[in-house]
């Protein structure tokens, strides 16, 4: 499979760096789909820093095999909003201790990471239950800054 030069462009266009290749998620979906989860082979791909076999990682990931300490890897190591917002929220939103790491992010003061900590939130409010969500939530929510200039 290869990458498209004009995907790969828009997406360096937007933040995203070399190693890339430029394969759209449509292009990952079938290969996670036939791989299902592989959590030795997700740490191998997301630690290359390459854009698509980091996506392709979250796509494999198993939120149940991760910790809190492999998320602060993964933030760490995510540098572009689409790695932040779409592969390390939502794997960290399938976890039981996603508040607790949504938070910490959210008070790093750090842009990309501060989003990745709203957007794990907004992927708890969309995809669970709202008891599932402690009673604490509106308290932290009415205390944070909502946005940041990313987004603006």
């Amino acid at each position: 499979m290869t990458g498209s030069l004009v995907l790969k462009k828009y997406y360096e266009s937007q933040g995203a760096r070399e190693p890339l290749f430029g394969v759209t998620t449509g292009d990952l979906k079938p290969i996670a789909k036939r791989i299902k989860k592989n959590q030795q082979l997700v740490e191998e791909l997301y630690a290359t820093g390459n854009y698509d076999a980091m996506y392709l990682a979250g796509m494999l990931a198993d939120p149940k095999k991760m910790t809190p300490v492999d998320f602060d890897y993964w933030i760490d190591k995510a540098y572009y909003h689409m790695i932040s917002d779409f592969i390390v929220d939502v794997t960290l939103a399938e976890t039981d201790f996603a508040q607790e790491v949504a938070d910490k992010f959210i008070a790093s003061g750090d842009e990309l990471i501060m989003s990745a900590g709203w957007s794990c939130y907004e992927w708890l409010i969309g995809s669970y239950d709202y008891l599932m969500i402690s009673n604490c939530f509106a308290c932290r929510i009415a205390s944070k800054a909502l946005f940041t200039s990313n987004f603006l």
